[in-house]
């Protein structure tokens, strides 16, 4: 299928000199006798026979190396499509705990402050330990959500860190 531009390609280098393939590899498709099409490896050289030019073609079938790369490509791309996947996924998840962890914190707020209220007003023993046990769990659960909401702000990239002094 190429015949044509062969052609043309030799009129064209015989009448100028120039010639848009000598040295260079370039990748084109050609045809086994029954038919089919494979890629190959072209290489034209130019050599001079007593001032006569003389083409040498040489050709290399590259089937397994374009499966390959074709294989390669398709790796890469579902590597990257992998990789976007996942770091959505990871997005998500940090958008929904930084959300669960505020509307978690709300209500915790409340019941701290509440037992506070109440540690004031209640005078029976058992009942203080009781009201003790709910602000100590209390006081852990929010430390956790403070917890995780850090570790959202750090994947995202937004936790400030202060430097101070600290008395060991």
């Amino acid at each position: 299928k190429y015949r044509q531009r062969h052609e043309q390609g030799l009129r064209r280098y015989l009448e100028t000199g120039e010639s848009p393939i000598l040295g260079q590899r370039i990748e084109i498709s050609a045809m086994h006798a029954d038919g089919t099409e494979f890629p190959v490896e072209l290489a034209v050289a130019l050599i001079y026979n007593q001032g006569t030019p003389l083409f040498t073609a040489y050709i290399r079938d590259i089937t397994e190396a374009v499966t390959n790369r074709e294989a390669l490509e398709a790796a890469k791309e579902e590597a990257l499509s992998s990789a976007r996947k996942a770091e959505e996924a990871n997005q998500a998840k940090s958008i929904f705990l930084a959300n669960m962890s505020h509307e978690i914190r709300t209500p915790m707020n409340a019941i701290l402050g509440f037992t506070e209220i109440l540690s004031g007003r209640i005078e029976d023993p058992q009942q203080k330990d009781y009201l003790n046990s709910i602000q100590t769990s209390a006081k852990a659960f929010l430390s956790l959500i403070n917890d995780i909401l850090d570790l959202s702000k750090v994947e995202a990239g937004k936790l400030e860190i202060n430097y101070q002094p600290t008395d060991v």
